[in-house]
């Protein structure tokens, strides 16, 4: 089945590009999700629409994910939890702790936006990558402590 994508989608493609796909992807995920259209000649036109609004959105949001970016960059956040005796921490740090601490230094992210590539359980210095936008990414230093 032919689609136009109404919606970046990942593996797939962008706004506006016109692909093919398996008839059961189009109709279970594609069609209901919104993240595409059937491909005719009004649903060309509409989507073109889209893709001029899309293109001067895309400008700002990616000049506000610098921003954010650099200020992550600039920032280290300390959190302290509850170890055992080995210096290893009762359960893991979370997303959730992450993002809260950058909000108590007013930088509001998306917890999705988090990526912790190995769990953390023990006390240390850990870089946590941070993807603002699909070509912005920015890391943050986390302390991790022992709570008193």
């Amino acid at each position: 089945m032919k689609v136009i994508l109404t919606k970046n989608v990942e593996n797939l493609g962008d706004i506006g590009e016109i692909k093919t796909v398996s008839d059961g992807y189009a109709r279970n995920y594609l069609l209901p999700g919104n993240f595409a259209l059937k491909a005719t000649k009004h649903s060309e036109q509409q989507v073109e629409k889209m893709k001029t609004r899309y293109i001067a959105e895309k400008g700002k949001l990616l000049q506000k994910a610098q921003e954010i970016a650099s200020a992550i960059a600039k920032t280290e956040i300390n959190i302290a939890k509850n170890v055992h005796e080995e210096k290893k921490l009762f359960g893991s740090l979370g997303v959730s702790e992450i993002t809260e601490a950058l909000a108590a230094k007013k930088i509001h992210i998306d917890r999705k936006s988090v990526i912790i590539k190995e769990p953390i359980k023990e006390i240390g210095i850990y870089d946590v990558e941070i993807r603002l936008h699909p070509e912005v990414s920015a890391s943050v230093k986390v302390w991790v402590t022992a709570a008193e």
